[in-house]
């Protein structure tokens, strides 16, 4: 009788361990998936727009599909900051949550080029990160 009771109990404490683990990898792909999102939305608005970028990240943070994005919602904290790219490079290093030190530093490479060059050549940098995050998703 103990030894079955035994048997249940490891049974039940592994099956709970893969859960917790399967449920940090879905909170995972889908921050990875809203970080594709907003990688896309910030390539599409400069190509069509050629709106400066601090309006693009604001236009972003009050887009209601996006409102529980981490990574957003810290970039709207950080008002003291001088530029959108020193907001964005506190977000990225207050940012507790699912994505790996891999993944935000895929996505703090943008501060290096957001901003900073002509729109083909950022939106070239976004499309290659995108692509790799979506490499990262599927991995």
């Amino acid at each position: 009788m103990i030894k079955l009771l035994g048997c249940i109990l490891i049974i039940a404490s592994t099956a709970s361990v893969g859960m917790i683990a399967a449920e940090k990898l879905n909170s995972r792909v889908r921050e990875l998936e809203q970080s594709i999102i907003m990688l896309q939305i910030i390539c599409d608005e400069l190509r069509y727009t050629l709106a400066p970028m601090d309006s693009i990240l604001e236009s972003l943070c009050a887009n209601p599909t996006m409102q529980n994005y981490k990574l957003l919602n810290l970039y709207k904290k950080f008002t003291d900051c001088e530029t959108f790219n020193e907001r964005l490079i506190k977000s990225f290093n207050c940012y507790i949550g699912s994505l790996n030190k891999t993944d935000i530093s895929l996505l703090s490479e943008i501060t290096t080029f957001l901003g900073r060059y002509s729109a083909e050549s950022q939106i070239a940098s976004l499309e290659n990160i995108i692509a790799r995050l979506d490499f990262q998703r599927d991995e």
